[in-house]
């Protein structure tokens, strides 16, 4: 994602590089006759189109009244924003911005934040899914690091078989990720994801757990929670949603007997960053079930994904935990805010009843007791 002098996407102010240069070329060439009218109106934005009718640039343009003065700024403008570009402000990140993900969207930060834990000494192997479609769009990519798409079924299969020819290879110093969402990784990718941690291959798997088919149209997954409602269970007079509780994916990762289980959160970061360099420590299958509000398709302001996700976990509805030779150890302790909190937030969750959620409440508070005895 690079304009035609170099320059990774945009300036902070949303001024291209490429609308600058043209409309300096269109300058220096233009018929001053034709040209000093619209100079000396203050509308030179009007001239050259609307691509900067509505950037700072264009109010400083309005102000000059000479040809030769206008040059002088744009130039100077492209020059002083050459080393001042967004590009700058993220260049040490392996996932580059300037995707196409919604705003606020949780599997992004979670890529994002995987990324720099795990530096550039990596294969990555994407299943098909909301990631995938919104960094790679052909010819461009956002991945700076070797990355791999594969198709919904087979991301781990695929990170099984890439990890055999890097050992055969002599190259067992690389790290080899699987990584998708709950649709690709938990239901449609589930024979190989079960394959892949029962073989016990020295490989990274992750899901980004957006609770639905996010790519495809918010249809309902095995890892949809109870009672959410989506395009497939939609709730209504003769149904509250998703009938089915929340597929148990760390658990059943687990009893694969692979060395090390953990969940995470966008949220918290450090506690991602911390159970990553903990998984790349560990030789054989580790599983990282990451937590990733979708502002879409749980419906609600993109501001607050990051809250939303604090909330899950302060709740009791998402539990940060690892398990380690099967032994579950809780990584966070919840505040223990109502999780009325948290589904009230999101209109997935809109037509719950107070006795509903009181119930949830209840079922939620039962299974951290059991499990951890909080």
């Amino acid at each position: 994602m690079v304009c035609e002098q170099g320059h990774e996407f945009y300036f902070q102010d949303g001024t291209s590089c490429n609308s600058l240069t043209s409309l300096f070329e269109k300058l220096k060439s233009s018929d001053d006759k034709s040209l000093i009218p619209y100079i000396q109106r203050g509308d030179l934005s009007k001239w050259v189109g609307d691509t900067l009718s509505k950037k700072k640039l264009a109010l400083k343009l309005s102000k000059l009244k000479e040809k030769k003065a206008i040059l002088e700024l744009i130039q100077a403008t492209i020059e002083e924003k050459k080393g001042n570009i967004m590009g700058d402000k993220y260049k040490d990140d392996l996932l580059a911005p300037g995707h196409r993900t919604c705003a606020g969207c949780g599997a992004s930060i979670a890529a994002r934040q995987i990324l720099k834990t795990l530096g550039k000494n990596v294969v990555i192997c994407n299943a098909t899914g909301c990631l995938e479609v919104t960094t790679s769009q052909y010819p461009l990519t956002s991945w700076k690091v070797p990355w791999i798409h594969v198709t919904f079924e087979n991301a781990a299969s695929v990170a099984s078989g890439v990890r055999e020819a890097l050992d055969a290879q002599g190259k067992e110093d690389v790290t080899v990720v699987a990584i998708g969402g709950d649709g690709g990784m938990l239901d449609i990718g589930f024979r190989s994801f079960s394959g892949a941690l029962e073989r016990n291959h020295n490989i990274l798997v992750i899901c980004y757990d957006n609770e639905a088919y996010m790519n495809t149209g918010v249809q309902r997954s095995g890892s949809t929670p109870h009672m959410a409602s989506t395009t497939t269970t939609p709730a209504g007079i003769a149904s509250k949603g998703k009938e089915q509780w929340k597929k148990d994916a760390p658990t059943i990762a687990a009893a694969h007997h692979i060395p090390y289980v953990a969940t995470a959160s966008i949220g918290y970061p450090k506690d991602l960053e911390r159970k990553i360099k903990k998984a790349l420590s560990i030789k054989g299958a580790k599983y990282l079930h990451i937590h990733s509000p979708c502002p879409v398709g749980w419906n609600f302001d993109s501001m607050k994904t990051i809250e939303i996700a604090k909330d899950a976990v302060e709740s009791k509805m998402w539990a940060l935990f690892e398990i380690e030779d099967g032994v579950k150890t809780l990584s966070r302790t919840p505040k223990g805010i109502p999780i009325s909190k948290y589904m009230n937030a999101q209109k997935r969750f809109k037509h719950l009843s107070d006795k509903d959620i009181a119930e949830y409440q209840k079922r939620v508070d039962e299974i951290f007791k059991k499990e951890f005895n909080i």
